[in-house]
């Protein structure tokens, strides 16, 4: 369901550019990570029947929030220009980065004490006060049209006014078969990339049994994981 977003996100991206996309994005990831945390509050008070349903919701609202966010890095590439190649293995390299973040999470919670749900509240605020960083640093759709016609020596092809989907995919499919050697190996460079996360993953029911206290809770995270 995840990889599935990355249609609507390359659509949405299209028609509105990278600012408002990537502003809203994590406007959505910032409620999906205050959904887990309602979630972890519920769990730790007792009420996990009443609130695990937030977790799920959270879980997948913020998986959207952040692929919308990672994907409006790409407005950055006529920025610069002679780095292309970086600023995409950079974006693709915050889902690995962030297989970290439970490990240093674990380690803050054992030195402190304190429970995961005090350690999301944080998280979550981060990401909120992100908002307001986005929007400001993050391209403009202008800003990246005119960068590309500065780069390119002519300007690009105008967005699309309307969110037309299959005559936008048609094209995207078009643009595809202009250089299909090319895109074949990136697309199983990518496929390497990923293999490793793929492998972190198939961990997901020991390290929620970790995490939680409850070989039950592993195993839901698990499925959650698959879906």
């Amino acid at each position: 369901l995840a990889y599935g977003f990355s249609a609507p996100i390359g659509l949405l991206y299209d028609r509105y550019g990278a600012m408002v996309v990537g502003t809203w994005g994590a406007f959505i990831c910032a409620l999906g990570l205050a959904c887990v945390t309602a979630s972890c509050f519920g769990a730790s008070s007792g009420f996990d029947a009443n609130t695990s349903w937030l977790f799920v919701l959270g879980v997948f609202t913020c998986d959207f929030g952040s692929m919308l966010n990672s994907f409006s890095f790409m407005g950055l590439i006529w920025h610069f220009p002679h780095s292309q190649t970086l600023v995409i293995a950079l974006i693709n390299a915050t889902y690995q980065a962030s297989a970290l973040l439970p490990l240093l999470l674990q380690a803050a919670m054992d030195a402190s004490h304190l429970s995961l749900a005090i350690y999301m509240s944080g998280w979550t605020i981060v990401v909120f006060i992100t908002i307001a960083g986005c929007y400001k640093l993050i391209p403009t759709q202008k800003e990246y049209y005119d960068q590309a016609k500065k780069i390119l020596g002519m300007p690009l092809p105008k967005a699309p006014a309307d969110m037309k989907v299959c005559e936008m995919l048609k094209r995207a499919v078009e643009v595809l078969g202009q250089a299909k050697e090319e895109h074949i190996v990136s697309g199983i460079a990518l496929a390497m990339g990923f293999a490793l996360p793929g492998y972190y993953a198939s961990m997901t029911a020991p390290y929620g049994e970790a995490l939680f206290g409850h070989k039950e809770d592993g195993e839901r995270l698990a499925e959650l994981n698959v879906l």
